[in-house]
């Protein structure tokens, strides 16, 4: 099923990009196309405290470690005739990432989260001033991998007994389908080289949990997110001159 999605995703992605191209050359527009690779840092909230929420144990230390992840936007956008306006679709490879470590006076114990998304935007660009824009979008997409989204450690346990925790976990927490909003400030020179700073909203949260022995809870665990981009735009008639 999930497989499914993601053909439909990109199949919908590449009959936009085909459409736009077509738009483009009947119009006077400026049809771009590129690549886009930027990093961002994640905040989760309530995180902590879906993992952790067992009162028969209230003598614990929780510590939640952020990491800066990746991520890689393919592009494709159509400036309007004599417009200030441009419409952007783009598909983007995002991770979200972040480790949750619970000690105490018998143990250690680690929740190593990683989600991996493939998102399906379409936004709109501003040119208040030449090069410069201002970007909303909108865009939603399939978590990759939603069953083994969760890695356990712990001291004092055999390797069978943490992969058998694992096991029972992957059961319990899975990853869900990611809906998001993102503003971005942002320039293009005229060379093709664009670079973008964003802010964005998770607008779902990022974890299902049913049912469990484990103490953990169903808490909202949305997501924001700031970061930056880098890459190259690209005309039919070479790169983009603003």
């Amino acid at each position: 099923m999930r497989n499914r999605v993601v053909k439909y995703a990109l199949m919908t992605f590449v009959l936009s990009i085909a459409n736009v191209v077509a738009t483009a050359q009947t119009l006077d527009g400026i049809f771009t196309a590129g690549v886009r690779a930027g990093a961002t840092l994640v905040n989760i909230a309530n995180i902590k405290q879906t993992f952790c929420t067992d009162e028969n144990q209230p003598n614990y230390e929780l510590s939640e470690n952020q990491h800066i992840t990746p991520s890689v936007t393919i592009v494709a956008q159509y400036r309007f005739p004599k417009s200030l306006v441009e419409v952007e679709s783009n598909i983007t490879y995002c991770q979200t990432k972040s480790d949750i470590e619970k000690k105490t006076t018998r143990n250690n114990e680690t929740y190593n989260i990683k989600l991996n998304h493939i998102i399906l935007n379409v936004g709109a660009k501003v040119y208040p001033i030449r090069g410069a824009f201002v970007k909303a979008s909108i865009g939603a997409g399939p978590c990759l991998n939603s069953t083994s989204c969760v890695k356990y450690d712990a001291t004092g346990m055999t390797n069978a007994a943490k992969m058998q925790v694992e096991e029972h976990i992957s059961q319990t927490v899975k990853g869900r389908t990611l809906v998001r909003a993102e503003l971005a400030l942002g320039y293009e020179f005229s060379n093709g080289l664009t670079i973008e700073a964003f802010y964005g909203k998770g607008l779902t949260d990022l974890l299902e949990v049913s049912i469990n022995s484990y103490g953990f809870s169903e808490q909202h665990n949305d997501s924001q997110y700031i970061g930056m981009s880098v890459g190259w735009l690209i005309t039919k008639n070479g790169f983009s001159r603003r």
